[in-house]
Order: C-alpha cells, then structure tokens, then sequence
C-alpha cells in the first residue's frame, strides 16, 4: 500500500525533464551535491553495505555491465560491449570493449574484470566481500582473451545480469591487487568518468574530469563535489541556491519548502517508490530474541497505516506492504497481505494476540534497547510506542551513521533499524541479505533459517516466472513466521534538483543505486 503522487505533478515533471533533454551538452562547470550520509565507512565498493559509500566511489569505477539511467531496469553494458548467454543458462560471455584505460593509464581488460570479480566470490584473507553470496552459483569466473570473459554457472541463476550490474561491483586494477589485495580501501583508482582529488573527513569529496573516459565526449563536468551533510543544512543550503541537489531523498515538506524559496531556479520531483524498504530486526544471540513468540509478538505490534500516515510528511517513509516493492510485478495483492500476521486491519486484535505471546514466553515485562541512526529517529519514536501499547519498554539509542553502522556490524545490539535497499526488484536480490548467517554474514540477526535457504534456492533457478513469482510469496510467508525480519516501511523519494543541471535521472529511477556517476550530467554554462 502507498501514497500515490498526483498526475498532474507527475506530468509537470516529466515536462520539466523533456524540455531540457533537447538540448546539446555544454561542458565544464563543478556540480555539488549535498550527501545526507556521512562519510564513507571504507573506500572499497566491494566491502561496503553503505549508499553514502557509493555516491562518492561510483564516478571513479565502471562495472561490466550496469542499469540503465534512461531506461530503468534495462540493462546495457559499461566496460562489456556485448554478451552472449547459452541457451541452457549456464555460460556466460562477455565481450571487453576495447580502449578502456584506468585513471593510471593503464589498460582495462578482461583479465582485470576477472580477478576483481573473483575478488567479490572468494575474497582473499583479510578483505571483506558484503556480497559474496550474491555469486554462489558461479563454478569458474576467467579471461580467455584480453578481451573475453567466461562465466559459468552450477546451475541456472535468474538473477545473473541483475547481478553482475550491480553499482558495487567496481572493476579493480589486476596488477594493484596483485601486489595490495586490500588497495581499494585505500586508494581509489578506477576507470569511470571522473578522477578522485580530494577528500576531507566530514566535509567534502571531489573529484575531477577524466579526459581518457572510454565515451567520447563525458564527463561534461569539469567536476563534481560532494558535500557530507546534515538534513538541516543541506536543505537550508539548497533553499539558498548554494548547492545543485540533495542525496539520498527528502521528505515532502522539505522539498515543498525548497521549491517555495527557489521558484523557477528548481524543478521538484514528484516522490517515486523506490526499492528501500526499511526492517526492525532482533539480535538472536540475545535472549529473548531467539524466541519466535517474542519477535512475533513485537510484529503484531505495529499499526503500519497508522505509521505510514503520521511519518510520510516528515519522512521518506510513506508506504506499508510485504518485501516486494508496491507497484511492482512481484507485489502481493492488498487483500492477500491483509490475512499475513502483522498486516491485518484490526490492529486491537492483532496486539491481544502479541500480549498473548508475550506472557506465553513469559516476557510480561519485556525490556530493551533500540538501535537507531539518527538520521530515522522519527521512526523509532513511532515503534517505541506500538510496542509501549503491548507492554514492552524500549530506549532508543541514536547514533551517526559511522557508529551506527560499526555496532551493527559488531553486533552490538537488541534491536535495531536496517534498510534493504537493493539495487533492484529481483527477488535474488531482495532477499539475499536474508539468508542464513552462516551463508551470508550481512544477515544481521545472526540466525538460521534452513527453510528460507530452501526457498531462496529454488526461487533463484526457476526460470519460468509465475512459477518464481509464487516462490517469492512462500519466501514472504516464511519471513513473517519467523518474525526475523519485522517489516516497517517503504520509503518513496521526492527530489528538487536546480533548474540549470541536466541528464540527471536519478529522481526518475525507482532505486537509490542508479545513475550515480554523474557522467552524463551537465550545466548550463
């Protein structure tokens, strides 16, 4: 269930976007961006879990294959000219465009796509790979030529492509990880259309025009800044005129207040649905949380329409519904989600039956304290009293982004806050982060769960999609048994960017992941 935008806005702003499309490029020119994320948790794309990572790495890197910025969820590719796949599923080969150079200047070839992927499907000691399950299926990865790439599979992966064109998966330098396999998280040295520069600690990023980008003519930029930025101030900022745009997103009233301000010097985006969608979680090493009844109960708590209403004004957060995005093809009908525990109208029910649960486990007088970024403390605010309605006392703790992200990954909580915020809608990747602990270390409530992996396993080789379709319902069905995963939100995305900047499409995208390289941007000079 979600707030839908007006047509009328919506065709503003597409009249807006048409009218500029047009027109010829003009080069040169610094684009600075204000960054609600903080800084960067670590420089390697292949290790972060972190968005705010990724908007300062994605101008520096290529990826074998990516979505399209004009087309989303089409996918072409960025260093592969063209790929060819066999007609069992299992063979994947992809063709290097030639004249790729890092910024180096040294060349890019297949040999570097295949020592870089391998680097996410078998990490070396000591490096970090947050999606190295997202690559089980494949049985060998390697570079027959300078300028061809093998891929084979075990068996079949529908998600293959949506996989390989993932933002995160830079291509590295072969012969710098040869001699540092833990270079990129230190240095960064890439082939996308811009060239790092400069980076200060809780201030800025920039980076600079690579006149050896393989597509002629980009970046038209000479530059591109981005600004480490609280919410407050980068609105402020933008309501000045001092910055270009806000990432990742606003809430209406701040784009409304923005749009006031700046008049025609902006055009405001409608709020699209995107793919974030916000979870509590429960650390089962923790008694209770290892007790189904406990995190069922703090389930049946919530009152999601109620939650979407009150924070959609203030908060990104507008909209209710099961883990496949609403509006999408894999979305469970309203009627269906209406019957799952949790979802059900008749929220006073719903809490008789959560109070139940708890004095069955005897957990009458349940205690605990709620991890939380800063950044979404309305939201926790907003749980804190469902689950006061049930009985149960929770203290929020709040932290930055840095903080917040160590003591997650430490496991250093009861409770807290995570975004699935995958790059796109496929199943595969919306629900990879959930599968067992012992399979995916990203799954933070350090569970197992044997029939979830069963399901996601059969799901990611079916090939025909009703059939796949009905796997991701029975996935859905197993989360909310388990209660692992406690579904809070949808997050949909209005954005304003200055009326002067163009080939910006990301507030056209439905993921956050999208179009961030900033290689097709311009500015009116």
């Amino acid at each position: 269930m979600r707030i839908l935008t007006t047509v009328a806005g919506i065709a503003a702003a597409l009249v807006a976007a048409g009218s500029v499309t047009a027109q010829e490029p003009q080069r040169g020119g610094q684009l600075v961006v204000g960054v609600v994320q903080g800084d960067p948790d670590t420089f390697d794309c292949h290790a972060t879990r972190s968005i705010g990572s990724l908007y300062r790495l994605a101008p520096h890197y290529s990826t074998l294959l990516r979505y399209s910025s004009e087309n989303y969820p089409a996918i072409e590719g960025d260093v592969a000219d063209s790929w060819e796949v066999s007609a069992d599923g299992l063979t994947y080969t992809f063709h290097i465009r030639p004249g790729v150079t890092f910024h180096d200047g040294t060349t890019l070839d297949a040999h570097d796509v295949e020592v870089s992927l391998n680097r996410v499907r078998n990490p070396p000691a000591g490096v970090v790979s947050a999606r190295q399950s997202q690559l089980s299926a494949v049985s060998t990865l390697e570079a027959t030529d300078d300028q061809t790439l093998v891929i084979t599979l075990s068996h079949p992966d529908s998600a293959m492509l949506d996989i390989l064109a993932g933002p995160f998966h830079c291509i590295y330098s072969a012969e710098l990880l040869d001699s540092d396999p833990d270079y990129p998280a230190r240095r960064v040295m890439g082939s996308g259309p811009f060239v790092f520069a400069d980076y200060q600690a809780g201030a800025s990023w920039t980076g600079n025009r690579f006149d050896g980008y393989y597509d002629a003519g980009k970046p038209y930029l000479d530059s591109v800044q981005l600004l480490n930025m609280a919410m407050p101030a980068a609105v402020n900022a933008m309501a000045a005129g001092q910055i270009a745009t806000i990432v990742p997103s606003l809430s209406q009233a701040d784009v409304d207040r923005i749009a006031q301000m700046q008049g025609d010097n902006v055009v405001a985006y409608p709020a699209i649905d995107t793919t974030v969608f916000f979870n509590a979680i429960m650390n089962t090493q923790r008694p209770p949380f290892d007790d189904v009844r406990v995190r069922r109960a703090l389930n049946l708590a919530i009152d999601r329409r109620a939650g979407a209403a009150a924070l959609s004004r203030t908060t990104s957060a507008s909209g209710y519904g099961g883990w496949m995005r609403p509006g999408s093809e894999w979305e469970r009908p309203q009627a269906e989600l209406e019957a799952i525990p949790g979802f059900s109208p008749d929220i006073e029910a719903a809490r008789a039956e959560a109070r139940a649960l708890l004095a069955e486990a005897g957990q009458e007088n349940l205690s605990f304290t709620y991890l939380n970024w800063n950044r979404y403390t309305p939201m926790g605010v907003f749980l804190i009293d469902q689950w006061r309605q049930i009985g149960v006392t929770v203290t929020q703790e709040t932290l930055d982004v840095g903080e917040f992200f160590g003591r997650q990954n430490r496991g250093d909580f009861d409770a807290t806050l995570i975004a699935i915020a995958e790059y796109s809608d496929d199943p595969t990747l919306r629900f990879a982060s959930m599968l067992s602990h012992s399979r995916n270390p990203r799954n933070l409530t350090f569970a197992e769960d044997p029939a979830f992996d069963a399901l996601f396993d059969a799901q990611a080789v079916e090939t025909d999609p009703a059939a796949r379709r009905a796997l991701a319902l029975q996935i859905e069905d197993e989360i909310m048994s388990e209660a692992l995963y406690i579904p809070l939100f949808w997050s949909v995305r209005p954005m304003v960017v200055r009326a002067d900047v163009h080939g910006f499409e990301v507030p056209n995208i439905a993921s956050n992941y999208v179009g961030l390289d900033f290689g097709s941007v311009w500015i009116d000079q």
